[in-house]
């Protein structure tokens, strides 16, 4: 299995897979978080992928677009402030981030938050 943290931003994302054994595969910057970007990257990799991306301000739209990604076996949500290591780093750019996340969902640490279904999370408050 290949495990990939993804560092996501509002203009872009940075995409990082190990492989079972820890060792690098790819690392992507997708812009513009572009559909086709994620698909190419995942594509690369040419086998299935589990993913891992943070609770964060537009989460669900990734996350959605994650889950018909070809190539994405799996879309976990990574709890920002229960990852310590994420938070206390004392290096923090987006590559150490997805690499941080990747190795965590490896080792299955990552702090899971619960993922409610796409019609609650699209539901327009009044």
């Amino acid at each position: 299995m290949i495990y990939t943290g993804i560092d996501h931003h509002k203009r872009y994302s940075v995409a990082y897979a190990v492989n079972a054994q820890g060792h690098k595969l790819l690392e992507k910057r997708i812009d513009h978080n572009a559909p086709e970007a994620f698909a190419a990257f995942f594509q690369e990799l040419g086998e299935p992928s589990e993913a891992v991306i943070e609770a964060c301000w537009n989460w669900g739209t990734v996350h959605d677009l994650l889950e018909v990604t070809p190539g994405v076996a799996k879309v976990v949500l990574s709890h920002p402030a229960k990852n310590r290591i994420i938070a206390d780093a004392q290096i923090k750019n987006d590559r150490v981030d997805a690499k941080a996340l990747a190795k965590l969902l490896r080792g299955d640490f990552v702090a899971r938050e619960h993922v409610p279904a796409k019609a609650v999370r699209q539901k327009k408050k009044p």
